[in-house]
Order: structure tokens, then sequence, then C-alpha cells
């Protein structure tokens, strides 16, 4: 296993962050590279993170994976957990609201109509 870490500035795309980290892992004929983009107004923290973030994979030669250790699966558990609440009651609020903004605008129409007679 050999890779190389690397630090540069790109200015060729406006729309993107000029700042950039990668590390390259060569193991078992599989070329892996992990990249970070940031600005560069930020350098001495993105490089704290960046050293955090690339040192949180683990790469298993004999299995040829590459996983994200986490720190805290509790947190995880929980992040997870929202994430699904969210989209449940985000589910339930449009599926009542649906309806009841139909029924709203039948009794709007019905009602208007008798005015009208």
């Amino acid at each position: 296993m050999s890779g190389v870490d690397l630090v540069y500035t790109s200015h060729k795309n406006p729309d993107l962050p000029e700042l950039r980290f990668q590390r390259i892992v060569f193991i078992n004929d599989a070329l892996i590279t992990i990249n970070i983009l940031t600005n560069s107004e930020n350098r001495a923290v993105a490089e704290n993170i960046s050293s955090t973030f690339f040192n949180s994979f683990a790469i298993n030669p004999s299995a040829t994976a590459l996983t994200q250790g986490m720190e805290n699966p509790f947190a995880y558990k929980i992040g997870s957990l929202v994430g699904k609440v969210t989209v449940w009651v985000l589910f339930f609020v449009v599926l009542i609201r649906v309806p009841v903004g139909i029924v709203f605008l039948i009794g709007r129409f019905t009602i208007k109509s008798k005015t009208d007679n």
C-alpha cells in the first residue's frame, strides 16, 4: 500500500472553492482518492479538519474495502432516527394538507356560487 497527500489551489472554475486537499492511495491494483474542496480564507482550520477527515477512513488491504469509522455510533443512530422522523412528519403534513386544501377550495367555490344566485 502506498499513497500521497496533496494540497493545492485551483482557480480554473470560479464556481468551485479553490483550496483542494487530496489523499491518493494505491492498494491491490486499485486507486482510491479522497478530496476536500474549501475556500483558502480558512486554510489553517481546513488543514486540521482535512487531517481528521482523512484519518477517519480505515483501509483494509485484505478486504479491499474502504470504511469511514464512526467515532460516536450513538450520535449516528440519533441522526438516522431524526432523519426518518422528519421524512414521516413531512409526508403526513402533505398527506393531511392536500385533502384539507381540496375541501377548502370546493367549499369556497360552492359558497361563491350560492351567493351569486
